[in-house]
């Protein structure tokens, strides 16, 4: 299963998910989107993260109570591993485009 993350209006991350359970993620270092689906089928980004281990990161997240005040659905979470550069990166292109309600920095 795979998640385009357009981080321009033509260019994207092929990313893992989305998933309904943190169960899937990989003890690794990435990046990661919380979304929510609309009825129209498409996905709604909520936040945008990094981690040296997303697995962990997701499972035990501070956020965790604010995503849950923007489901439309349900919560799902897609991920591209990646090293600590890249993925810092990412984070960035990911979050600039999307402009994600929780974790506004």
């Amino acid at each position: 299963m795979s998640l385009k993350a357009y981080f321009t209006s033509d260019q994207f991350y092929d990313m893992d998910g989305p998933h309904t359970s943190v169960e899937p993620l990989l003890k690794k270092s990435g990046v990661y989107l919380i979304t929510t689906r609309h009825q129209d089928n498409t996905h709604k980004v909520i936040d945008v993260g990094e981690s040296h281990n997303v697995h962990e990161r997701v499972s035990s997240h501070d956020r965790s109570q604010e995503w849950q005040k923007h489901i439309a659905d349900t919560l799902y979470v897609s991920t591209l591993y990646c090293n600590e550069q890249t993925r810092m990166i990412i984070e960035q292109q990911l979050r600039m485009f999307h402009k994600p309600p929780v974790g506004v920095r």
